[in-house]
């Protein structure tokens, strides 16, 4: 491989080291194709039993694609899964099968890529999709350098969903499911900050539940937490439109933030 094509994957594959959640390794993703060759699509599918889902769209398709489910059986993408082998060969020599089951929009692409997204013996569980208006897009060793880059996205996709569990976990209670306090002190911080450049006041609203001692020391305190978490919001009477942010669970009491978005103040029923 010449000394500019090395370059080229040695720029890719920095921009996705440098990335660590999944939204953040799709975009990289993106970047890193880049970094070779100019694409109009890139796309990444995930793999679950006999079918797929886009998970990521690069740009908007006159077809909504993210987060549909299509089958697998007579496409590319199922050879691609079946064979773990980069598809179509060559675009000129008309495959049967079309890209995705049963959707046409693919068509339009007179160069197009699906690359299994795998590591070593593993199943493949996503592919990668590069599609071009232009044919002849991808040249041998351009698909080299693309296989290169979508074996290290499927190591820091990997990497990328342990590391969004991982966050998620510590900004969840592991009993109930709720934002905890280190979740609601982010979340505070986030909305002083937007308030502050907005120049709109917003609103921190804590909720009591009556007699709820009578359940903790009836039922115990484990089926009570379990219980608060279940409560739905149900604060009326506000005026002006509120955006439900977050609820947080803290000794035994349900807090929700409330954020305006309007620049007045929310008045109570009784103001």
């Amino acid at each position: 491989m010449e000394r500019h094509s090395l370059q080229q994957v040695f720029n890719g594959l920095k921009t996705l080291n440098s990335s660590l959640g999944v939204e953040s390794v799709y975009r990289a993703a993106v970047a890193a194709i880049g970094c070779i060759i100019d694409v109009d699509l890139v796309a990444i599918s995930s793999i679950c039993d006999d079918r797929h889902r886009f998970e990521f769209v690069s740009r908007d398709t006159s077809v909504p694609l993210t987060q549909r489910e299509f089958k697998l059986q007579d496409s590319v993408i199922g050879q691609v899964v079946k064979y773990r082998r980069i598809l179509p060969e060559s675009m000129s020599s008309g495959h049967q099968a079309p890209i995705v089951d049963r959707l046409n929009y693919f068509e339009k692409y007179k160069s197009v890529l699906v690359v299994p997204l795998s590591q070593e013996d593993l199943p493949v569980d996503a592919v990668l999709i590069v599609a071009a208006l232009n044919e002849n897009q991808f040249a041998r060793s351009c698909r080299g350098m693309i296989e290169m880059i979508a074996a290290q996205v499927a190591v820091k996709l990997d990497l990328a969903r342990a590391h969004d569990q991982i966050n998620e976990m510590t900004l969840k209670d592991s009993l109930t499911g709720i934002a905890n306090r280190r979740a609601f002190d982010r979340a505070l911080a986030a909305m002083s900050e937007r308030a502050l450049r907005r120049h709109s006041p917003y609103s921190l609203i804590l909720c009591d539940i009556d007699y709820f001692k009578r359940i903790n020391d009836t039922c115990g305190h484990p089926f009570g937490i379990r219980s608060s978490a279940r409560l739905p919001p149900n604060l009326t009477g506000l005026s002006g439109p509120v955006i439900w942010l977050r609820g947080l669970v803290a000794k035994s009491l349900p807090f929700w933030l409330r954020v305006p978005t309007v620049r007045e103040p929310l008045k109570s029923p009784s103001d």
